[in-house]
């Protein structure tokens, strides 16, 4: 039978005891020895990831959002072993990137099915404090990364995913960023913000990169050179409507390789990280996903 863990974040805003239950049953029924864990805090998902490596699980289930998963991912990467999605966040990103149905039952159907696919992942380095994370979506650098780091538990309990364009309106009005310089590639650049796709996909059904694709071994760089509410504000309608932003104050690159200097607070696929100085790398065949 195939060990399989379920790492489930209670928390997440569709988790239910009768969803579990009923992807516990299913799951068993069709040949899946599975073992449930849930969350409790935050970073319990990579603690857990962590304790299924060393248990030679095969599969690892990860029934959350965005942010679960990325937790789930961190000790993972180029370890072979299968990962699933359950979508129960808010935006669910990464299932709608990966083309996973938001339905329990058709993502179900689709883990027994089996099949798999190689993705690519985004590797941070934080020079500071000489730590590394990973990303699958994007990384946001500025003003992005200010609006996640103040949309708190709190707004997000009482606001859910409309409490993120809250608190970018907020931020919009009271953002304030030292320059940045960004070598792409061999390139210079200086900017404010900057978004970094793994991704077409972004916050939800939104789309800015829209050439970006979780199976391609490159990431999509877009930097705001003027610290501008009206060009930040431009960018936000961009997505809003999937077309790609195209004016004068951006610039665009595809790379491998990208680093930052000065100091921006950084989000991942959703959650503050930490901050620049930092290298962001794009990192082939990391994962092996069921989808």
């Amino acid at each position: 039978m195939n060990k399989t863990a379920l790492i489930v974040n209670p928390a997440a805003g569709r988790t239910s005891k009768k969803s579990i239950n009923f992807a516990l049953d299913f799951l068993r029924k069709n040949g899946f020895d599975i073992s449930l864990f849930q969350t409790e805090k935050k970073f319990d998902a990579t603690e857990i990831s962590k304790s299924c490596l060393k248990d030679n699980f095969e599969t690892i289930i990860v029934a959350g959002g965005d942010g679960t998963i990325n937790e789930a991912i961190q000790p993972l990467i180029f370890s072979e072993r299968r990962i699933g999605i359950l979508p129960f966040g808010t935006a669910n990103v990464l299932a709608r990137e990966l083309g996973i149905p938001l339905s329990l039952k058709k993502a179900l159907k689709l883990l027994v099915e089996g099949k798999e696919k190689k993705v690519s992942a985004g590797e941070v380095t934080f020079l500071t404090k000489g730590e590394r994370r990973y990303f699958l979506l994007m990384a946001g650098v500025g003003f992005d990364a200010e609006v996640v780091f103040s949309n708190n538990e709190t707004i997000k309990k009482n606001f859910g995913r409309f409490s993120y364009l809250l608190t970018a309106i907020k931020t919009l009005f009271n953002f304030s960023q030292e320059k940045l310089d960004f070598t792409v590639e061999g390139e210079q650049f200086t900017g404010y913000s900057a978004l970094i796709s793994n991704s077409s996909h972004y916050g939800g059904n939104f789309k800015i990169a829209k050439a970006a694709s979780i199976f391609e071994p490159e990431l999509h760089l877009i930097i705001i050179e003027h610290n501008s509410t009206f060009d930040i504000l431009r960018v936000a309608i961009s997505a809003l409507f999937k077309s790609h932003p195209a004016f004068e104050g951006l610039q665009f690159r595809i790379a491998k390789k990208i680093e930052i200097k000065g100091e921006a607070k950084i989000q991942l696929d959703g959650d503050f990280a930490g901050a620049s100085p930092c290298t962001i790398d794009a990192i082939p065949n990391a994962l092996i996903f069921l989808c």
